[in-house]
């Protein structure tokens, strides 16, 4: 199993998370970063200041050994295609996975990618006690 970490730009958030589902990645965590890139000076009401980092987004999901190649390729595709440029993306390795679940769950270990994407079963709702009055 790998972890992968992809720092994109904002802009292309929704279409590689579009092209990861497509691959069949449904569970990727999406968190808003701060990247450092080429300094800028910008003017605001007269004064000059520096802009020396951007808004990113930086992706993570779990894939299979064999899957990672696919996944990044997804990843890249999408980027420039959707006029970004700038991406980095790491692949490390994970010695354990666990899906915890609701409460009275105990932690299983996750032996395939297929098994990580799987949503954990949903209990039905109790039945509401102002039915039955």
């Amino acid at each position: 199993m790998k972890k992968i970490e992809a720092v994109i730009p904002s802009s292309t958030c929704d279409a590689v998370t579009a092209a990861l589902r497509t691959q069949g990645f449904e569970d990727v965590v999406a968190s808003e970063v701060m990247g450092t890139g080429p300094v800028e000076t910008r003017c605001y009401r007269g004064a000059a200041y520096v802009v020396d980092q951007h808004p990113c987004v930086k992706l993570e999901l779990i894939a299979a050994d064999e899957q990672v190649e696919s996944a990044a390729e997804a990843i890249l595709d999408a980027v420039q295609g959707a006029g970004g440029s700038k991406l980095a993306i790491a692949v490390s390795a994970l010695e354990h996975v666990l899906a915890i679940g609701s409460p009275d769950d105990t932690p299983r270990r996750m032996p395939t990618a297929a098994t990580v994407a799987a949503r954990t079963p949903r209990r039905p709702l109790a039945a509401s006690a102002s039915h039955g009055a």
